[in-house]
């Protein structure tokens, strides 16, 4: 198992309606590659979770990091793992107004520190990750 997290920055304003759909499309291909992982967006930002085969997250990176979508893709966290964090979700959007009724104010904070890339230290990357992804997966059945 592989997990990679990265940001990019928005070509345009996404509405809530555009990123559910993003979403989906994302997880009907996800879930024939056995991906799994969330996608979250705040201010033209974007920070996705990906888990799955090493060879297969870091070629769907590539073709993701291409999308004309988004500029800008830097990979900020990644690892191999044990097991999956988001077994159950393939893609799933996940709003910063979401984030922020289930997480801490600090934590909150922190991802919207790593979505503008204001956190630059590996080490608080990976601290933030590692709670983040803890966090989500325990709200898997929301």
């Amino acid at each position: 198992m592989f997990q990679l997290a990265y940001t990019s920055k928005a070509n345009q304003d996404f509405l809530i309606e555009e990123l559910t759909e993003l979403s989906n499309e994302a997880g009907f291909r996800n879930r024939a590659i056995d991906v799994t992982g969330v996608l979250v967006y705040h201010d033209r930002a974007f920070l996705q979770f990906l888990e799955g085969n090493e060879q297969v997250i870091r070629e769907l990176y590539k073709r993701i990091s291409q999308d004309s979508r988004h500029t800008d893709c830097k990979i900020i966290y990644s690892q191999k793992a044990d097991t999956r964090l988001f077994s159950n979700w393939f893609t799933r959007y996940l709003s910063f107004e979401y984030i922020k009724e289930i997480t801490d104010a600090e934590l909150a904070e922190d991802i919207e520190e790593l979505l503008t890339r204001k956190i630059k230290n590996k080490d608080e990357i990976s601290r933030i990750v590692n709670k983040f992804t803890s966090v989500i997966s325990s709200h898997q059945s929301d």
